[in-house]
């Protein structure tokens, strides 16, 4: 799926809410990961998943200051189907000038 559109982030109070009703080892892993960075080496991850995890018992109302959510006016959608061979079907879904009118196209694969 492909979205397109323009984004906008949320206020702080409303992450926090979304933060806390995660399921606990979601919260454990966002707090734990340093997405993205170089893991020297596994052990880092055991230890720092092993810190959250008691952090959080200790403070389980905890809402992580980092986790951010964004809200996204969509323009356009695109929906690929993939097959073996690379025929796939793809379905692209516009917005007209008239918010909630959707033009359907189907694209070349």
């Amino acid at each position: 799926i492909r979205l397109r559109g323009t984004a906008t982030a949320l206020p702080a109070d409303e992450c926090a809410e979304d933060f806390a009703t995660r399921p606990l080892g979601s919260r454990i892993s966002a707090m734990a990961s340093l997405q993205s960075e170089v893991l020297a080496a596994p052990g880092d991850l055991s230890r720092r998943l092993q810190e959250a995890r008691i952090f959080l018992g200790n403070h389980p109302e905890h809402t992580e200051p980092g986790w951010r959510l964004f809200a996204v006016m969509r323009t356009v959608l695109e929906f690929w189907q993939v097959t073996t061979d690379r025929s796939h079907q793809r379905l692209r879904y516009a917005n007209t000038e008239n918010e909630g009118n959707w033009q359907k196209q189907v694209l070349w694969p």
